[in-house]
C-alpha cells in the first residue's frame, strides 16, 4: 500500500507540475495578445500617446501584477494609477 501510495503522490505531482507549466504558457499567450491590443487602443483612446502592460514580476508569472502605464500626448509616461481623474476615464 505504501508503493501505491508513493506512485500515486508522483503521479499526482507530475500532473500538477505539466498543469502549472500549461497554464503559464496559456497566461502568457494570452497576456502578450492583450497587451498588444492594449497598446494599439491606448492611442485612439487618448488621440496618440501609447500605452503598454508589463509583468511586475516575469519569472513568476501566474503570481505577478500588472502594470499599466500611459502617455497621453504632450505628458510623460506614467502609471495609470497617477493619471488624473479626468485622464482616467
Amino acid at each position: 500500500q505504501k508503493e501505491d501510495l508513493q506512485a500515486a503522490a508522483k503521479t499526482l505531482q507530475d500532473t500538477l507540475t505539466e498543469l502549472t507549466e500549461a497554464c503559464k504558457a496559456r497566461f502568457l499567450e494570452t497576456f502578450e495578445s492583450v497587451r498588444e491590443k492594449f497598446q494599439e487602443f491606448a492611442p485612439q483612446l487618448y488621440g496618440g500617446g501609447s500605452g503598454d502592460m508589463i509583468l511586475l514580476d516575469p519569472e513568476r508569472p501566474l503570481e505577478s501584477g500588472v502594470e499599466i502605464s500611459v502617455r497621453p500626448p504632450g505628458k510623460k509616461l506614467k502609471s495609470i494609477d497617477l493619471l488624473s481623474g479626468g485622464e482616467k476615464a
